[in-house]
């Protein structure tokens, strides 16, 4: 597969972010090395915002590096020094940048975080690795075919939340009260509006993070299958 500007098949696709807010080049030079050009770009030229009435948000990292050093503090893979928050869901789900890594996504409803295997971040055509422009503006860019938050009765939880709390503004989720780690229902009903950085950090400490890992493939699944490997944090 031949690599393209994510980025800006995302604005041809979509158009420019909602509520957003473009960023200084002094701001971007504090990133540089830490995430890859094609995100400082974007930022400079379209800004940090969301995309789907405030589903999907491209966000400023500084709210959440505290939250990245609390979850990954001694564990033996994932260095959270290497690490810098670029996006999160109106659910708490936050997409993360690793420097060698690349893309992991944290589950916060669910518990659990994903990194794609190596063998993803390589070309199967030309057997070299994707650039990081191309790897992080097709990560961010991958809420196009996500599937939206469902409730218990299988309706998209979105619409029913901006209908009861209003529209999100940046660094807000909807967030679950009594939380579903803690017994409670994925029902509009029970969401509040509430601070993305702390709500996340709140759910953390209710139940430690689950690692999972896509399998090769097998019979029955042609793709692999996501599948827990062990709990994250010092060994």
């Amino acid at each position: 597969m031949p690599e393209q500007d994510m980025f800006a098949y995302l604005i041809r696709k979509l158009g420019e972010p909602e509520q957003a807010r473009k960023i200084t080049p002094d701001e971007a030079a504090r990133y540089a090395g830490r995430v890859p050009d094609a995100l400082l770009r974007f930022w400079q030229e379209h800004g940090r915002g969301a995309y789907r009435d405030g589903t999907y948000w491209i966000c400023d990292p500084a709210p959440y590096q505290g939250l990245i050093d609390t979850l990954f503090k001694g564990d033996p893979e994932f260095d959270p020094g290497r690490m810098t928050a670029v996006g999160y869901d109106a659910f708490a789900q936050l997409w993360i940048w690793h420097e060698d890594l690349y893309d992991i996504t944290v589950d916060l409803l669910r518990s659990d975080l994903y990194n794609p295997p190596e063998s993803s971040r390589y070309n199967e055509d030309t057997g070299k690795k994707f650039s990081p422009d191309f790897s992080i503006g097709t990560y961010l860019s991958g809420f196009r075919v996500y599937n939206p938050t469902k409730d218990e009765d299988g309706e998209p939880l979105m619409p029913q939340a901006r209908a009861r709390l209003g529209p999100l503004g940046h660094n807000e989720v909807y967030g679950f009260f009594p939380a579903l780690q803690l017994g409670g229902a994925r029902r509009a009903e029970n969401l509040r509006r509430v601070s993305a950085p702390e709500h996340m950090l709140f759910l953390a400490s209710l139940e430690p993070l689950t690692v999972t890992r896509l399998t090769d493939p097998e019979p029955g699944y042609p793709y692999g299958r996501i599948v827990p490997v062990r709990r994250l944090g010092s060994p």
